[in-house]
């Protein structure tokens, strides 16, 4: 089974966690709900539009975080795996950049 986190770099310089809801099944949707209860880690609807300043074709739920510290966004890493995902730290773990 394959699960990934997936961040960006803002520009500010931090990271910037991008957890779409549609890679997650139902049970990790409310995984998710319940790990991310009293962390920065918020959860939001917005617009897919067809183009930039186009018109809204659907709907995306998301769960979104900034972090200016790699070590905050580790913790979350582990968080997700752990509570969202149910996977244990002692599966393997590859990290790639892009």
């Amino acid at each position: 089974m394959e699960k990934f986190v997936q961040f960006a770099l803002c520009d500010s310089g931090g990271l910037l966690l991008d957890l779409p809801a549609q890679v997650l099944s139902e049970r990790e949707f409310y995984n998710a709900l319940r790990a991310f209860q009293g962390t920065n880690v918020v959860g939001s609807e917005f617009g897919v539009f067809d183009r930039p300043d186009g018109i809204e074709v659907a709907r995306q739920y998301s769960f979104n975080a900034t972090f200016s510290a790699a070590d905050e966004a580790v913790s979350v890493v582990k968080l997700i795996f752990e509570k969202v995902f149910e996977i244990s730290f002692n599966d393997e773990l590859v990290v790639s950049l892009s």
